[in-house]
């Protein structure tokens, strides 16, 4: 009896140690947060993990180039849908950077991922920014794409721009909002970001405006990672911008392309790609 009771302890404790540490098989999966489904993607191995956030009224997709051509035995690659967005529950809540963060969090523990390399892209660069505050253990680096640290217009101009999105005309605004930011983009992937963004709940899209509209978001208290920022050419990402943002991060790879879209990564896969495995590289060679 007592060999029995010894046995099935250790089947236990086996049991949750394999949880705490080995990764899900590849596919899709759904992580627990406060009763929502957070629905993200895994593929690859153990040794450096890659977590990719999408930006506002976007989808886990739209990184698909990302999952296949990052993909080896060595890292582990996650793409999340966000709550409210793509596949991923949307409850009525008030949505901030805080519960993306925690988003975040969730996944990572329902893949067996302690820490991560954090790739927010619009949206989600105040998303990641916002899981290494709640989350600087956790956090080994960040990679921003085409997503910015600070406001980029004034509180009457992100009001004016809000404005069409509480009406029922709001789809249409949408539309014509990415037709104008994705103009250069191949029009099957244009209509793809367009279709994902007018599939997301009204209330999603709002809320999620209104979440970036927070003030305590653009703090300068320091970023202790290492961050890689990739950004298209445009106005405000200039010698002011890239100043302020060095000021509270001391190791900051600056990288600016010409000729791309606000979704640089779809636009040029390959070469995003080998950014990417350049800046994990030289990541990994620093804790050697």
């Amino acid at each position: 009896m007592k060999l029995v009771l010894l046995l099935g302890l250790i089947a236990i404790i086996a049991s949750l140690t394999g949880c705490a540490s080995h990764h899900h098989a590849d596919g899709t999966h759904a992580a627990l947060w406060k009763g929502s489904r957070i629905v993200y993607d895994s593929v690859g191995g153990s040794r450096t993990n890659i977590v990719f956030v999408h930006g506002w009224a976007s989808s886990r997709t739209f990184w698909q180039e990302q999952m296949s051509g990052l993909q080896d035995e060595d890292t582990r690659l996650i793409a999340i849908d966000l709550v409210g967005h793509g596949d991923s529950d949307a409850p009525e809540i008030t949505y901030t950077m805080d519960v993306f963060a925690d988003n975040i969090a969730a996944v990572m523990n329902d893949a067996g991922v302690e820490d991560a390399i954090l790739v927010g892209h619009s949206m989600g660069t105040p998303v990641v920014r916002q899981f290494y505050r709640r989350y600087p253990s956790r956090t080994k680096a960040l990679i921003l794409v085409d997503g910015g640290l600070r406001p980029l217009g004034s509180p009457e101009q992100a009001k004016q721009m809000a404005a069409p999105f509480y009406t029922d005309g709001w789809r249409d605004y949408m539309g014509q909002m990415i037709d104008m930011m994705a103009s250069s983009m191949d029009v099957a992937w244009r209509e793809r970001i367009k279709e994902a963004a007018i599939s997301t709940p009204q209330h999603v899209v709002t809320g999620g405006f209104e979440a970036m509209q927070d003030e305590s978001l653009w703090g300068t208290d320091p970023i202790k990672v290492p961050v890689l920022a990739i950004h298209a050419n445009a106005p405000f990402w200039n010698d002011d911008y890239q100043a302020f943002v060095r000021s509270f991060i001391p190791d900051l790879t600056w990288r600016m392309w010409d000729g791309v879209s606000h979704f640089l990564f779809v636009d040029r896969p390959e070469e995003f790609n080998q950014e990417v495995r350049a800046f994990c590289n030289r990541l990994e060679n620093d804790n050697d």
